[in-house]
């Protein structure tokens, strides 16, 4: 997916982390520590296992099922946070001008 803003500058979602970042960081050097840190949660990712919820619909799921998908994938839980946390800090130096807007992501 791309996006192009007024000026013509274009910002493209990649799927692959790697290429994501160079781009990113292309975009805006001078975020690149915050780029690094976002792009380092999502290639841990890459080791999330959603095969199981392709076995059995979530509503038919057991406890040991549960058990074992969060066995599969507990791995990644820290990465849910760091992402969360990286978007948070990128949005609120973003906003950081308007108290208006910024309020809500502190």
């Amino acid at each position: 997916m791309t996006i192009v803003a007024e000026n013509g500058r274009a910002f493209t979602a990649f799927a692959d982390p790697n290429r994501l970042e160079a781009h990113m960081k292309e975009l805006s050097p001078a975020d690149a520590d915050l780029i690094t840190d976002f792009c380092d949660g999502i290639r841990q990712f890459e080791q999330f296992d959603m095969a199981l919820m392709q076995k059995k619909p979530r509503e038919l799921m057991d406890p040991g099922d549960w058990l074992e998908f969060n066995r599969k994938n507990c791995a990644v839980c820290p990465a849910f946070g760091q992402v969360g946390h990286d978007v948070r800090a990128g949005i609120c130096r973003q906003v950081s001008g308007s108290p208006c807007c910024a309020a809500p992501f502190r």
